[in-house]
């Protein structure tokens, strides 16, 4: 999550023109001269830093977030096979068992806490199918 704690380097404050003695809300454009005294300031190497850093970590936890989406879609497909060899094809059992098995042992940690609880809870329908058949879960 990117915080935003204010604005830093992002104009120069130039001086007040004597035409702001007008009424309230009127609007004026400033004179050439008073433009080229008002130059926006340069960001600073700190600032570019931060913005660089607060995106790779937001790009880190999105990477996290798309593992743990594809691994929790892998794992119901495995879970689905099981569900069929069970009920038509019982020689493909063991064959999606060791898939599931294999897959537990790979479960990623996604960023995303909501996410996060889907592959607990999707992690522990399979454990409990390997626990129904004796087997060892990795």
């Amino acid at each position: 999550m990117i915080e935003v704690s204010g604005v830093v380097g992002v104009g120069q404050v130039g001086p007040t023109s004597s035409r702001r003695s007008r009424a309230a809300g009127a609007f004026s454009v400033p004179s050439q001269a008073e433009a080229k005294k008002i130059a926006p300031a340069a960001p600073s190497l700190v600032d570019a830093v931060d913005g660089l850093l607060a995106l790779q970590e937001e790009e880190q936890e999105f990477t996290a977030d798309q593992n743990a989406m594809r691994y929790g879609q892998k794992m119901l497909a495995a879970l689905l096979a099981l569900q069929r060899a069970l009920l038509a094809e019982p020689e493909a059992e063991a064959a999606a068992l060791e898939k599931i098995k294999n897959l537990l042992a790979t479960m990623p940690i996604p960023a995303d806490p909501v996410l996060a609880d889907l592959i607990t809870q999707i992690s522990l329908r399979a454990h409990v199918e390997l626990a129904k058949r004796r087997c060892d879960a990795a």
